[in-house]
């Protein structure tokens, strides 16, 4: 939703709670932690509010999207679903994982960035926007990074330590 269709929401939900709308630098503010919510959604999502709060929130952007999860809840019909589709890049999971190894001080850093071989980032992201780069495997090689987890030629999404093993090396803990 652009600005202009955020101001006019906020104007309807501070008209019903019978309060003066903010000033534009809080709206601005609010508007970039909730952008990525679709304008039809906020007939429901302001109803939602006025349902259920006494007052507006004082933290509108977390209680924005609060109401786009319960949106997403509620009308799922309404809301774009995304198959995985075969990728070799990342093996499906729109998502490669990878490393480098800094030089001076050899602390290894691991980072993940978009599959930019296919569209199952989607299944994991609402917006692209904060997701990170668009890389594929040989992007990676060319700036030296090196592939991890499931990114490798074989995946392999299986826990190394089961939790049952996990709390059983840890034994008892005297309180």
């Amino acid at each position: 939703m652009n600005i202009t269709q955020f101001e006019i929401s906020m104007d309807r939900l501070y008209e019903y709670f019978d309060r003066k709308t903010p000033n534009n630098a809080s709206l601005i503010q609010w508007h970039k932690k909730c952008e990525h919510v679709p304008h039809m959604a906020m007939d429901w999502i302001i109803g939602w509010m006025t349902d259920n709060m006494d007052s507006p929130p004082r933290n509108m952007g977390k209680a924005i999207n609060a109401g786009w999860y319960r949106y997403q809840e509620s009308n799922p019909n309404k809301i774009a679903r995304y198959n995985e589709t075969p990728c070799d890049e990342c093996h499906g999971k729109g998502i490669l994982w990878y490393s480098f190894v800094e030089k001076d001080s050899d602390v290894r850093y691991q980072h993940n960035c978009i599959c930019a071989s296919c569209e199952n980032w989607k299944l994991h992201f609402n917006t692209l926007k904060g997701a990170g780069m668009r890389l594929n495997k040989q992007d990676l090689f060319d700036k030296g990074y090196r592939l991890e987890g499931p990114s490798k030629d074989t995946p392999d999404f299986t826990p190394k330590v089961s939790l049952k093993a996990l709390v059983a090396s840890v034994g008892d803990i005297p309180f």
